[in-house]
Order: C-alpha cells, then sequence, then structure tokens
C-alpha cells in the first residue's frame, strides 16, 4: 500500500510552495514568520482590549473577530479557488488581509475616511517603511493627520506589536501589500454588490490574486462575520451595549425612549431592533450574495439573525401593543427620534422590503420553538456585560442566569481566542 504523505511532503511533491516573500525562504522559515505574525497581530488586539476610553478596541472588532474572519478568509480560498500553482501563496495572503482588515479602530471616522482606508494607509506604510523611521513623510507627501494620528497611538503605545507586524509586512513582496491594501479599502464599501463588481473587474483584468484576496475579505467580514450566530452577540454587545451607553451615539436616544415609558433594558433592545431592521433589510440584504455553497450556508445563518430580532420584537407587541401595532410602527418610531444611520433613503428602502409579519400568528408559526424571553435575557446579559459600571455588569450576570443552558448552546461556539489562534495556525500547516 503506497504510504499517504503528510501536508509537507504534498506541497513539496506538487512544487507548490510559499512565494509571498522577497526574499526566498524555506516552508520552515515561511511558516514560522506567519506564526510570529500572528502571535504579534494577536497581541496588539489583546491590549487594545484591555486598554481605556478611545484606545479602547470594541467587542465588535475584538482579537476573536479578527481570528475567526482570518480563519474564514483560508477556508473560503481553500474551497473556492480552483487548484492553481498559486494557491498556496493566496491562502497566506487571505490568512494575512483577515488578520489585520480592522488593525485600525479610531474612536469615530475622522476627515470622513473610514478605519479600513486609514489601516490600508497603515499597512503601505509599514511595508514601506521600518517601524523606526521619520513619518513626516510618504511617498513625498505629508501625511493625512488621521493617518499620523493612527500611526502614532499605535507605535506609542504598543511597539513591541508593531514592530513585529512591521518586520512580517517588511518581508511581503511590494505588489501582494497593495494587493492586501487594496481588499481592505473596497471592502469599505456598504453594498455587497459593489464589493463583488470590483472583485470581479479585477478577474476579468487577470488579477486573480487580487481578485480571491477581496472575495474572501467579502465572504470572512460581511458574511461569516455578518450573518448570523456571529453577528447577533456583537449586536447586543457593541450595539445594545457600548454604542447604547455612548452618548454620542445610540446613547443620546436614552432619554426620550425612556421618557416613553420604557425600561432602561427595552431601550438596549430597540437600539438592537433598529441596528437589525438597517442590516437585514437596507445594506446586508441576501439578495446579491452569490449561492455558492460556501455562500449558501452562510444565508441559512440569517435564519438564526431573523429569529432573535422577531422574538424581540413580538416581545415589544405583548408589552406594549398600544405603543407598536405591526413591525413599520417600530421602524417609524425610531425613524421620529433620528436613529443613527436610518435616514430618510434608508428608511425608504427598509419599508419597501419589510414583510411586515403578522407578530402573533406568523411568528408562532415559524418560531414555535423559540421562547420569547430567552433572547431578551441573553441580549440584556451581552448588553451589560460590557458596561463600564460594576453595577450594571451585575446586573448582566442575573439576566444571563435566566438563559437556559440549552439557548446558551445553541448561541455560543468556541470564540476562546487560545482556540481560534491554534486553529489559524493549524491553517498555515495546510497552505
Amino acid at each position: 500500500m503506497e504510504k499517504q504523505l503528510d501536508s509537507k511532503q504534498k506541497k513539496s511533491s506538487n512544487g507548490n510552495k510559499l512565494r509571498i516573500f522577497e526574499e526566498p525562504l524555506s516552508e520552515e522559515s515561511c511558516r514560522k514568520n506567519l506564526s510570529k505574525f500572528i502571535d504579534s497581530s494577536v497581541s496588539l488586539y489583546k491590549n487594545q482590549e484591555r486598554a481605556e476610553n478611545e484606545e479602547k478596541r470594541n467587542s465588535a472588532h475584538n482579537s476573536g473577530h479578527m481570528l475567526r474572519a482570518a480563519i474564514a478568509s483560508v477556508n473560503y480560498i481553500e474551497q473556492e479557488i480552483p487548484i492553481l500553482e498559486a494557491k498556496s501563496d493566496i491562502m497566506a495572503l487571505s490568512m494575512i488581509t483577515g488578520l489585520v482588515h480592522d488593525m485600525v479602530r479610531m474612536p469615530r471616522e475622522v476627515n470622513g475616511r473610514s478605519d479600513g482606508h486609514i489601516t490600508a494607509d497603515l499597512i503601505r506604510f509599514c511595508a514601506a517603511f521600518c517601524i523606526a523611521r521619520d513619518i513626516n513623510y510618504y511617498q513625498g507627501k505629508e501625511l493625512p493627520p488621521d493617518f499620523e494620528k493612527a500611526y502614532l497611538l499605535l507605535n506609542e503605545k504598543y511597539n513591541d506589536e508593531m514592530s513585529g507586524i512591521s518586520h512580517f509586512l517588511l518581508m511581503l513582496k511590494k505588489s501582494h501589500i497593495e494587493d492586501i491594501a487594496s481588499a481592505i479599502e473596497v471592502n469599505e464599501l456598504k453594498e455587497s454588490s459593489a464589493i463583488l463588481a470590483k472583485a470581479n473587474e479585477w478577474q476579468s483584468q487577470g488579477l486573480i490574486s487580487k481578485a480571491a484576496l477581496q472575495n474572501a475579505l467579502l465572504y470572512a467580514d460581511k458574511g461569516t462575520e455578518g450573518i448570523g450566530k456571529v453577528v447577533v452577540i456583537r449586536r447586543f454587545q457593541f450595539v445594545s451595549g457600548e454604542r447604547a451607553e455612548n452618548r454620542d451615539d445610540i446613547g443620546m436616544l436614552r432619554g426620550p425612549i425612556l421618557s416613553n415609558m420604557f425600561s432602561e433594558e427595552e431601550f438596549r433592545m430597540l437600539a438592537f431592533i433598529g441596528e437589525s431592521m438597517i442590516r437585514i433589510y437596507s445594506n446586508k440584504s441576501l439578495d446579491d450574495l452569490p449561492d455558492t455553497p460556501l455562500w449558501k450556508s452562510v444565508k441559512e445563518n440569517r435564519n438564526f439573525e431573523e429569529m432573535v430580532y422577531y422574538s424581540l420584537l413580538k416581545n415589544f407587541f405583548m408589552i406594549h401593543p398600544i405603543k407598536f401595532k405591526d413591525e413599520k410602527s417600530v421602524l417609524d418610531y425610531l425613524y421620529g427620534l433620528k436613529f443613527p444611520k436610518l435616514d430618510s433613503k434608508t428608511y425608504e428602502k427598509i419599508s419597501s422590503k419589510m414583510r411586515n409579519v403578522d407578530l402573533f400568528s406568523d411568528l408562532t408559526n415559524h418560531y414555535q420553538d423559540a421562547s420569547l424571553n430567552q433572547p431578551f435575557f441573553f441580549g440584556v446579559a451581552l448588553a451589560y456585560s460590557q458596561s463600564k459600571d460594576p453595577e450594571i455588569r451585575k446586573m448582566g450576570e442575573r439576566y444571563k442566569s435566566c438563559v437556559t443552558d440549552a439557548y446558551l448552546k445553541a448561541c455560543f461556539e468556541d470564540s476562546n481566542t487560545e482556540t481560534l489562534v491554534n486553529q489559524l495556525k493549524d491553517k498555515i500547516e495546510s497552505i
């Protein structure tokens, strides 16, 4: 019987070796450098999670999100891209892209530029210059203020981690750096159709690697991380938690909502409902997404997201039957409050797509196994867990104790950082 080859032997026999670095490196050196890069990146994100105030990395873009995005990106290339000589390179580059796509997280957009555009600039800069070099000029031009602020903050507070990341990026081929940066910039587009159109344009131009990285990041960030169980947890933590406590964001609506005879917990869940309306009906529509096997499994995850959303809505209707008569009445209420990002254009788009189901009968038929109280208790527990107030966090623990083990098991997937790091490093061996 022919002896089976392990993954490294298979790579060697196929001649499909990693060639992502400027200088030729052995397979062992390539994998060691990728492993060190993972460690530096995760260390940066974990330290930012422990920081305070403006420097704190929010729950929606924590180390778990970055690691899962990197793993999903590799999975996409592994399963969706035909066998070709450069496949190992593209898998490695997709891992890198997923791991750094949210590297810069500023408190808010500066000068109209998003974090993704600043991240892309930072990656280009780190690949062009050593971290210790003077930063007054980049490609002969004065650095944009938002980029300089992000760079100085990261370099001052997290020099060791940034040095490790920069050292790795310096080793990559310049063409790969631009592919990574471009994928991150285009991923900032709100509509998935626009991102797919750009990837198709690059594909038609023969830029296979560039198109593949774009599609992989879309799948990972907007797909596996943006639809289903993961995004429900992130939305409870970030939207109902951190953003609801920010007076410059959803927190500004606390007074008007509480004065309208709603409780604090109901205010938090209304924040989740409002954000879910925008995501499900407006900028996270499934209509534009591909119908490949991987994407089909992602689309199926929307069922859980909708179950939680509709369960919360039905809960509100049962408690406040006079205030809310149907799904549209909730949308009108939030629009009247000037809910963030719910502008007139978004309102019209949601209104046109809203199914407006009968929450007293239709939901019982579609989601008869869902307890109405469980999503509410679960959501409040996650929202309160993000509070800076220890008393509110204690209340969150009390709400969590009301959530059944079966519901927790149905919602949570293993997101332990150490487990995810090990999974990602195992992926290195398959590259």
